[in-house]
């Protein structure tokens, strides 16, 4: 395994509300590692986004906790917030909809020659003016040609026009490689994509990912992929980590979930996807619970066939089983000779429950 390049401990978010204190993140943990694709995978409002937006310290409304390393030095603790100076060289991100993420009233070559200029960090309306009124020519000249290379690495057969081009003038598969390109343009050593193609058409969308993936591939650059689709999680990650209302409920090597989902949540997302058969999949019953004064315990509870009394009094943590994999959940406290979880450090190794309980019915 290579070395970690982000390290998330004990993340938490929260935001003040007309209803009350809304805990939206609990306890996110995660380990991204140079070189690694991992997909944070979930339904929508689970905290996907709002996790990865915090590493850049983009949501200045949240209140939040816990601890954040890159390449092992301490970014954001009780004492440290050096968050926003990772942007750009560091970690850059893709946003999910071009049309509101590229500026309507800029050509794409201002656009991608002031990142390389001006962007990273934190800057005022005062510092983009002075930018803008001391760079000289030769600097400009030296950031289009560089815009023009990274086009043509994100497949874009005619950059110069592309360049002066305005946003309004392009297609949507054409501003969201665009995107990928200025998220590019400094060479960061982790990549966010945030459902990079979702706002797109499936064969856009794939072409889209494809480009994606060759790139990451040949920088050998770790990304975190965020997508409710399970199908593009299996395209383009190594690993995936399961989300569930703000909180981690499983993570896997990619190869093994699909086959072996150990949490109910991680099941029910499987058997979501329809059939090409019938075109129908089979999901669950009721919505993401609100996040308002939330308790401490599964908040799957409500919706999951095997919960028990302890899932709605206490979170489960997390339990490490066999083939890479880990799961918050408590049907997982004894493994399959009846040990407890406390009596023993080894990995759960066995079916998950409901293929026991199949497997006994038959």
């Amino acid at each position: 395994m290579s070395n970690p390049i982000l390290e998330i401990n004990d993340l938490k978010a929260s935001f003040k509300t007309y209803e009350g204190t809304a805990n939206v993140l609990d306890g996110i943990d995660l380990t991204i590692h140079e070189g690694e694709a991992m997909a944070l995978v979930g339904e929508t409002g689970c905290g996907k986004s709002l996790t990865t937006e915090l590493i850049l310290d983009l949501v200045p409304a949240a209140r939040t906790s816990g601890e954040m390393k890159f390449k092992d030095e301490v970014v954001y603790s009780p004492s440290v917030d050096e968050r926003s100076t990772l942007r750009g060289e560091n970690i850059s991100i893709i946003m999910q909809d071009p049309m509101s993420s590229l500026n309507p009233v800029f050509t794409i070559g201002e656009q991608m020659t002031d990142i390389l200029l001006f962007g990273g960090g934190e800057k005022s309306p005062i510092d983009y003016l002075k930018h803008k009124l001391t760079r000289n020519g030769a600097e400009r000249k030296k950031a289009r040609e560089r815009a023009r290379e990274v086009l043509n690495e994100v497949q874009i057969s005619s950059p110069e026009r592309v360049l002066s081009s305005y946003p309004s003038e392009l297609s949507g598969g054409m501003r969201q490689r665009i995107l990928i390109g200025m998220a590019l343009l400094a060479d960061p050593d982790l990549l966010i994509a945030d459902e990079p193609g979702t706002a797109l058409d499936v064969t856009t969308e794939k072409k889209i990912l494809e480009i994606l993936k060759d790139i990451v591939d040949n920088r050998d650059t770790s990304v975190i992929y965020i997508t409710h689709d399970l199908g593009v999680a299996h395209e383009v990650s190594d690993r995936v980590t399961v989300m569930y209302a703000g909180q981690v409920v499983e993570r896997s090597p990619t190869d093994v979930i699909f086959d072996t989902p150990m949490h109910p949540y991680t099941r029910t997302l499987l058997e979501s996807v329809p059939s090409l058969s019938t075109g129908i999949g089979e999901g669950s019953e009721g919505s993401i619970p609100s996040y308002v004064d939330v308790e401490a315990e599964c908040r799957f509870a409500d919706r999951c066939e095997f919960s028990e009394a302890a899932c709605r009094g206490v979170h489960p943590g997390e339990r490490t089983l066999d083939q890479g994999q880990s799961v918050a959940c408590h049907l997982y406290k004894q493994d399959t000779g009846g040990r407890s979880a406390d009596d023993t450090d080894e990995p759960y190794i066995g079916p998950p429950p409901w293929r026991t309980e199949q497997k006994r019915a038959d």
